[in-house]
């Protein structure tokens, strides 16, 4: 009976590793800010979708593709694009790299200026990534004699004879204007390239993978550079084009400035949207509770001189030290870490997100 009475003890007290588990991804989840959780669960929605109902042509009808962008001003897909992801690896580490900076940034600046400031960056994304795409095709013209404005739209053509991602196998070898980019990972690049911006100055270092350390202005361009040489079939336009974006908004104050919301602007739409939408777990008022980032990104000590010509500290300028936290204990990252943790998308390699290739079940190859 002592005997019984002990084990029946013991089980009662021992913790359930599953449930443990649930509880913590419960606790995790309710933690996100609104925007940065309504990304998540729809790139998972959509992922999910494609995989198990074959809706395979949903991709080619949301990528970002140059020319459909130029030819048929489908601009819905500087949105659309960033939420499709190819593969399990390719969704993971783009997850990954941007839940705890998105986070993090929704709560310090709110949930209305952080849906304008990332719809802006979409947008100057893809233009950025469709110009140079063009480009690349106009040098073409000159030099190799190409058709100058192609009629036919590979694009539809592949998606036509094959509704699989296979024909992005179709895309990848056309490449230029017909190519296909889909995932966050140009938007993950727009906040390598101006963390250090909003973190004080470029002076300094930081350290690549924990391997060795690079002055802070070189280090968005390694990292291009390295996931390039890493992931050979990387989509380059895409990181590029992230890359200048984030440079912009620190460099170049008119940028800077139309890519943000004043906080009057911001309280003035907050006032007019549904009361479902303010009262929403999640919802994180205007201006939050200033910068309270803790940096992701590995760094090394050294000086480092405010920019005089940063937006983000006129932005943040009239927020109080004293403010109440409007979404408290959400500028973290996933794991809790310090200021000094490894930034989560340098884990490994293939962490370059929306730079990558999605193995097919044919063994084909397609552009993510």
């Amino acid at each position: 009976m002592e005997s019984n009475a002990g084990g029946a003890s013991n089980a009662g007290g021992a913790s359930n590793p599953a449930q443990d588990a649930l509880a913590r991804i419960k606790r995790w989840f309710g933690g996100l800010p609104l925007l940065t959780k309504s990304v998540f669960v729809t790139c998972v929605a959509v992922y999910v979708a494609t995989e198990l109902t074959g809706l395979d042509a949903l991709i080619l009808h949301t990528c970002l593709s140059p020319y459909r962008l130029a030819a048929h001003v489908e601009i819905w897909r500087a949105v659309t694009a960033p939420l499709v992801h190819l593969g399990l690896l390719h969704i993971v580490f783009n997850m990954l790299a941007y839940v705890p900076m998105a986070r993090s940034v929704e709560s310090s600046v709110g949930t209305v200026r952080f849906a304008y400031l990332t719809l802006v960056c979409m947008l100057a994304t893809a233009i950025v990534h469709a110009s140079l795409a063009w480009l690349a095709h106009g040098v073409a013209v000159v030099t190799r004699g190409v058709e100058a404005y192609p009629q036919s739209d590979p694009l539809y053509d592949a998606a036509a004879s094959v509704a699989s991602k296979g024909s992005f196998y179709v895309l990848r070898m056309l490449g230029g204007v017909h190519a296909c980019s889909a995932g966050l990972s140009a938007q993950i690049f727009v906040h390598i390239a101006y963390e250090p911006y909003f973190e004080g100055g470029t002076r300094g270092e930081r350290s690549v993978f924990g391997l060795f350390n690079v002055p802070v202005s070189w280090y968005p361009w390694v990292l291009l550079v390295l996931f390039q040489l890493m992931i050979p079939n990387a989509s380059l336009l895409g990181h590029l084009s992230g890359l200048l974006v984030g440079l912009a908004l620190g460099a170049v104050p008119l940028f800077g400035t139309v890519a943000h919301l004043t906080h009057a602007t911001s309280t003035r739409v907050e006032a007019k949207l549904p009361s479902r939408i303010r009262d929403a777990s999640g919802f994180v008022s205007s201006p939050g509770v200033g910068w309270s980032m803790s940096s992701p990104l590995p760094t090394t000590t050294a000086d480092a001189a405010p920019s005089s010509s940063s937006w983000w500290t006129r932005m943040t300028a009239s927020t109080s030290s004293s403010t109440t936290p409007a979404f408290a204990g959400t500028a973290r990252t996933l794991s809790q870490q310090s200021s000094s943790a490894a930034l989560p998308w340098a884990r490994s390699p293939e962490s370059g997100g929306g730079g990558t290739y999605a193995t097919l079940p044919n063994g084909e190859e397609a552009r993510a």
